[in-house]
């Protein structure tokens, strides 16, 4: 059992809303934090790779139970289906932790509680050498799955790798999932689902053809499924009975496909009325949906964005008070783990959405799963990677946001420069690529910076998801400001940080560090950064989101020359600097791309002085990936535009290509 110690460090309220915050949310100040709850994180299972997939519930007094994927390191084979079930609250033990099945592989983990609290799993597993995933149901026959005695059976064959359960009012599974027919509805006909008496599996409904997202049940036991279609459009279907039956469902277009990209459905749960909320994916933002009758009919339900970010995995809820809460680890929270709650039913208060991230050690990944408790504090089971291993981890948030409460450092941004300057400008008289920065910690008698775990320390520019590492990462001690207490200065490289490569347009920028202390204990602080002196003809940075990353190859093996899907995918642009140019004739890369229609467009920055309005504003633009003409050999990337009167102005920034080409077409 390895146990976390919680935040202890209260002091600097007002810092604590630190540099993710200030970029796209305005929150109050306060001198002094409130009382509250400490964060409880546990590691129930270390002992090899744990928890990628894994299914959260709170059983009769609170406890959670999580069904999970494990295997001995992140490339080893078999992996097994693991139930924990928490011996008190915060999973501090004495846990039980029981293997109930193994394969090669394990996905799509579901879980429920039936009426005595005995767990029921539906799950897929690949049997070894084999090419066919079979949908299993597992049921327990007590509360921690002892004596290796389980029901298992084998419903039959599916695609993809998610499952949705639940059990009806009898205890009867209801189950959803992915066949080479589509989309399937399975009602069981007995709590085991057992077969029939010729030993043949129970078999569900087609309900269209398309792939699962997220099922739940309506109070008369029918189902509510989101799911995609093949065409990329997202449905939801309301059935008028348990198992789907007579094809005369209400099926309605939920989101349509958004550019070259898919609508992606996260998670959905219905609130006290029977109306679905969905927390969905659409292009490079996600958005909140209140329906506001059972089968989103009509066209007039209340969608606003909640997050200008992507996001992996989410596990949405709805407390007491019908406000939305989720989980994530997406390119805001990038390494760490984000908690999201909004200040109102529809999330219509976009910059007053508080959001925190409570755990950033390690990377966080997979599948965060998430409930809220009787207070309504979020409990969430989450991942953290260090390759090649991985930690099952249990946090129970002390308050309603998740609130992360940080200890604040003194930190001083090129500790030989007073003024912070900073001046990137390389021999061809645009941007040096291998320009770098340091930032000093600053020892104080109760920090000692030798203390400070650089495998989880970065630096950052508030409302950015891209982080810089150190590429030092033992950096060097000394007395950097003679207080007499040691100090630890780390160098990063600049091109690793998302700030314009020319000028900027203002004589500033902010920039925060932070990661943990060994024992776990988080740490942050910030100074500025100065003018930027190189050159600045168009200022510009490409998929800052996504480290500059962009992708000229297709994800997978290609058939046909030319049929990489990655062409068809958006290059986001963030333009800082565009004075006297005409946007219409801005072109990217060597193939001349245009802007796509509705670019370029503007979105909300930060909010320094907690005013409740941004003090910036951003400049975005989209181009498509297959007219840009970028190949898998670029390292950076022109841009090129007309003044009014004709006059050509230039810019330039850099880029990662992500290839291999040993597995990508190009």
């Amino acid at each position: 059992m390895i146990r976390l110690s919680p935040y202890r460090f209260y002091r600097n309220r007002g810092a604590l809303f630190f540099a993710m915050i200030l970029a796209l949310f305005a929150l109050p100040a306060h001198t002094q934090a409130p009382s509250f709850d400490l964060h409880s994180i546990e590691v129930p299972d270390a002992t090899g790779y744990a928890g990628w997939d894994n299914s959260l519930l709170l059983d009769d007094n609170g406890y959670p139970v999580v069904a999970y994927t494990f295997k001995d390191t992140i490339t080893s084979y078999p992996t097994s289906l693991k139930i924990l079930r928490c011996g008190d609250a915060n999973c501090a033990g004495p846990n039980s932790i029981r293997a109930l099945d193994e394969g090669q592989v394990v996905s799509g983990v579901s879980l429920q509680l039936d009426e005595n609290g005995f767990p029921v799993i539906s799950y897929l597993l690949m049997q070894t050498g084999g090419v066919v995933l079979e949908l299993k149901l597992l049921r327990c026959n007590d509360i921690n799955c002892d004596g290796n005695d389980e029901s298992i059976v084998t419903i039959g064959v599916a695609e993809l790798f998610e499952t949705s359960l639940a059990l009806d009012s009898d205890g009867v599974p209801i189950i959803s999932y992915t066949s080479e027919n589509g989309l399937i509805l399975l009602h069981c006909d007995d709590p085991s689902c057992a077969p029939d008496g010729s030993g043949n599996p129970e078999t569900g409904e087609i309900i269209d053809f398309g792939s699962l997202a997220t099922m739940q049940l309506d109070a008369d036991d029918n189902p509510v499924i989101l799911y995609n279609t093949g065409s990329g459009n997202t449905m939801i279907v309301h059935c008028n009975d348990a198992g789907c039956a007579g094809g005369d469902e209400s099926i309605l277009l939920f989101e349509g496909r958004y550019s070259s990209t898919y609508p992606k459905a996260l998670s959905m749960v219905l609130d006290e009325a029977g109306n679905p909320a969905v927390l969905y994916q659409k292009g490079s933002n996600l958005y909140m949906r209140r329906c506001n009758d059972a089968n989103c009919a009509g066209n007039d339900e209340t969608t606003f964005q909640v997050h200008n970010d992507n996001a992996s995995s989410a596990q949405l809820q709805l407390g007491s008070d019908g406000i939305p809460v989720y989980s994530t680890h997406g390119w805001y929270a990038k390494s760490g783990l984000l908690v999201t709650r909004c200040d109102t039913p529809n999330c219509d208060v976009y910059l007053d959405t508080t959001r925190w991230v409570p755990d950033t050690y390690g990377s966080i990944s997979g599948t965060t799963s998430m409930v809220l408790d009787a207070n309504d504090f979020p409990v969430i089971s989450y991942i953290s990677q260090f390759s090649p291993r991985g930690e099952l981890r249990i946090l129970r948030c002390g308050d309603k946001p998740c609130t992360a409460y940080w200890r604040t450092l003194g930190v001083d941004f090129q500790p030989d420069d007073s003024n912070n300057v900073v001046n990137t400008d390389g021999p061809d008289g645009f941007y040096d690529p291998d320009y770098q920065v340091e930032f000093a910690v600053l020892g104080e008698s109760d920090l000692d910076v030798a203390q400070i775990d650089p495998a989880v320390l970065v630096v950052y520019r508030g409302g950015y998801s891209q982080r810089a590492r150190p590429v030092d990462p033992d950096g060097v001690i000394d007395d950097v400001n003679d207080d007499g207490f040691p100090d630890r200065t780390f160098t990063f490289n600049y091109s690793d940080i998302p700030l314009p490569t020319c000028q900027f347009s203002y004589g500033s920028r902010r920039m925060d560090i932070r990661g943990n202390l060994y024992s776990g204990e988080q740490i942050w602080g910030w100074d500025d950064l100065k003018q930027n002196q190189a050159p600045c003809k168009i200022g510009f940075e490409v998929n800052p989101y996504l480290y500059g990353t962009v992708h000229p190859h297709h994800d997978g093996l290609c058939s046909l020359p030319g049929q990489c899907d990655n062409q068809n995918d958006d290059i986001r642009v963030q333009f800082w600097e565009t004075q006297n140019v005409d946007l219409a004739t801005i072109r990217l890369g060597p193939g001349s791309a245009a802007l796509q229609p509705g670019s370029p467009y503007t979105v909300p920055g930060p909010d320094y002085d907690y005013d409740g309005y941004p003090d910036e504003y951003f400049l975005l633009a989209e181009f498509l990936m297959g007219d840009t003409g970028l190949g898998c050999t670029d390292t950076e990337v022109v841009i090129t535009g007309q003044k009014t009167n004709g006059e050509t102005r230039v810019g330039k920034a850099p880029i990662n290509t992500d290839c291999d080409a040993g597995t990508h077409c190009h």
